[in-house]
């Protein structure tokens, strides 16, 4: 249903239709099955599609703050950093909520939202800069960097100050930076859900941590970036699949993985489900099987989270190992690790990810991929001149929930931290305290005092 705002009033060839939507629209055509077509005259695009064009998209169900007024949604999408056109698209195409641009503006003044004018202490910036670096950001640039304080932190700076700051900070950071020039072969797809791309990151597996992601092919949004005790569990990277699954409402395209054993049941969940549609890649070619160094998407989005993460976390267990502190052979101090530094680690994915995919992608100078923010390509692809390529369910939703918990029951899914049973309930009786009582550290500080405290307990039990 769409939602239209104001009241004033206008004709389109004998159709009238109220909505103060029209100081931005030309024209709007609402017949009575709800079928409409419309022109953006302030997006600079002209847009003639039908309802087969926009059906994908008014499908999709999730958004950002849930049935939240329309005020809080603005405030939301403009403390993101998202244009006046982006806000107003998310609210059309997310929420189904045509307002005009104008409108969109007058709720921002009255809020009094401000980017610009309203600058945070150089000071204040600068303290919140060397803290980030200290906690695995070090590897961040000046644009990213900016855009995790404006978007992440409640800090407003300018793109500048950040440069200088960095500049007069980090020299050989900055330096380091500089000399990237990796060239990339083309990559083209053509909409939303085109190809999914899903792969496993051991980087720091040797201290006890796995890594399972997955990314959109068309518009680089990361769709899930979870840490555990292992991603070789088939049930568990199905557990991962299906959550995204019943979270868009939508199948995709294409599905591309390797051929390791973890990747069988979302393999045969996808095939099934898309055995049942009639376009040219149904059944077995809705899945792509390749070697993992040839997951261009995915091995992407692992180089650029080697920089901002993974390298933090290295160095922290390797210093911890040459203290003699860390034993990465012993299982004990592994299990100890997870319970210590998994939820600071998948705190810091789900920052890593969320300032991904609000953050922009600079136009090529080759190449025919679209630049943008990947929230905005990935809900609003008709301004792009892309399509959703995803499919409906052709089952009932009750049956993909039924095989959700099936995977939520497994015994991985159901760690604590990461940890085996027999561990927490070492933890419980050296420590004397309940499960629910277990402190949980907040950055890696936190985490390693912690770890030294358990690992000495264990010892003097034994």
């Amino acid at each position: 249903m769409i939602i239209l705002k104001g009241k004033s009033k206008f004709r389109y060839q004998n159709y009238y239709v109220r909505g103060a939507f029209v100081s931005f629209f030309d024209f709007v055509f609402i017949s009575n099955d709800n079928y409409y077509i419309y022109d953006l005259l302030k997006f600079q695009l002209r847009l003639l599609f039908s309802f087969s064009l926009i059906h994908p998209i008014c499908t999709v169900r999730p958004n950002l703050v849930g049935n939240a007024q329309i005020r809080e949604l603005i405030r939301c999408y403009h403390n993101h950093g998202y244009t006046y056109k982006d806000i107003c698209g998310f609210i059309l195409f997310t929420h189904h909520i045509i307002i005009s641009l104008r409108s969109i503006k007058r709720i921002v003044k009255s809020l009094g939202l401000t980017r610009r004018k309203c600058r945070s202490n150089l000071e204040d910036v600068i303290t919140k800069i060397c803290h980030l670096q200290r906690n695995g950001y070090e590897h961040y640039g000046y644009k990213a960097m900016w855009n995790h304080l404006n978007t992440q932190c409640g800090v407003s700076v300018s793109q500048e100050n950040v440069r200088l700051i960095l500049r007069a900070i980090d020299p050989t950071g900055v330096e380091l930076r500089k000399r990237n020039n990796l060239r990339r072969r083309q990559y083209i797809s053509r909409g939303p859900h085109f190809i999914v791309h899903v792969d496993g990151y051991d980087k720091l597996k040797p201290f006890g941590i796995s890594i399972h992601g997955a990314i959109d092919g068309f518009s680089r949004k990361i769709l899930w970036l979870k840490a555990g005790p292992t991603n070789k569990n088939p049930k568990v990277v199905a557990n991962h699949f299906i959550n995204y699954l019943t979270e868009e409402g939508r199948l995709p395209r294409l599905l591309r993985c390797d051929a390791g054993t973890e990747n069988v049941l979302i393999k045969n969940i996808q095939i099934a489900l898309r055995s049942y549609h009639s376009d040219s890649m149904r059944g077995q070619k809705s899945v792509s099987i390749g070697r993992s160094t040839a997951n261009q998407r995915i091995e992407m989005l692992w180089s650029f989270l080697k920089k901002h993460f993974t390298q933090f976390w290295r160095n922290t267990f390797k210093d911890m190992i040459d203290q003699n502190i860390l034993n990465n052979t012993d299982a004990v101090h592994l299990e100890c690790v997870r319970f210590c530094f998994l939820p600071i680690i998948q705190d810091h994915l789900d920052s890593f990810r969320q300032t991904w995919n609000i953050h922009r992608i600079r136009a090529q100078r080759r190449g025919e991929l679209v630049s943008g923010i990947p929230n905005v390509l990935f809900r609003q692809p008709i301004l792009y001149g892309a399509t959703d390529c995803s499919f409906d369910f052709p089952c009932d939703m009750a049956v993909l929930q039924d095989i959700q918990r099936e995977y939520n029951t497994t015994e991985s899914s159901n760690l604590l931290r990461g940890c085996t049973e027999d561990f927490i309930r070492l933890v419980e009786l050296v420590a004397n305290q309940r499960r629910e009582n277990f402190p949980i550290p907040v950055n890696a500080y936190q985490g390693k005092e912690l770890y030294c405290s358990i690992i000495t307990l264990i010892e003097r039990f034994y």
